[in-house]
């Protein structure tokens, strides 16, 4: 197989505004740093520097279970991280299983978390704390937004 040398381009980087030179055409960021800085900017995910994913984790379960208290639900956390659900959240007989995530905002205001097909069928719905506004949000399994009100 014959190596062929790619052309260099000359870019501006999309993070800082510096100009790099670089065989990849569709590149936009001049180093890891640029990168990380412009996906944590993008994504709201800042100033978690010193806290671990497993303690944002239990502190997302706590503001999600003191939200649903605040809304007139009684609230069973589980114990053991292998549980099929964060929450039981019971109001008027109905019990539902509430997942916990930590949600971000981006820059057009679109809430983001983490989900993958093994979350399908282990919950009745998605608490989603946005920790950069304080605030939670209620989602269906299909990842629509449901009004969760104290009634």
């Amino acid at each position: 197989m014959k190596y062929t040398k790619k052309e260099n381009v000359t870019k501006e980087c999309a993070q800082c505004y510096k100009t790099f030179d670089t065989t990849i055409p569709h590149k936009r960021l001049c180093s890891p740093v640029c990168k990380t800085k412009f996906n944590t900017e993008k994504t709201g995910r800042t100033g978690l520097n010193n806290i671990s994913t497993g303690t944002m984790g239990a502190i997302s379960e706590l503001v999600c279970a003191a939200d649903l208290m605040l809304k007139g639900y009684a609230v069973f956390r589980a114990i053991s991280p292998s549980c099929s659900c964060d929450l039981l959240a019971m109001k008027n007989g109905i019990t539902q299983r509430v997942e916990v995530r930590t949600g971000y905002k981006d820059t057009l205001g679109k809430i983001s978390w983490n989900f993958t097909n093994k979350d399908i069928g282990r919950q009745d719905l998605f608490a989603i704390y946005i920790r950069k506004e304080n605030c939670v949000k209620y989602f269906d399994t299909k990842r629509e937004p449901l009004a969760i009100t104290s009634n």
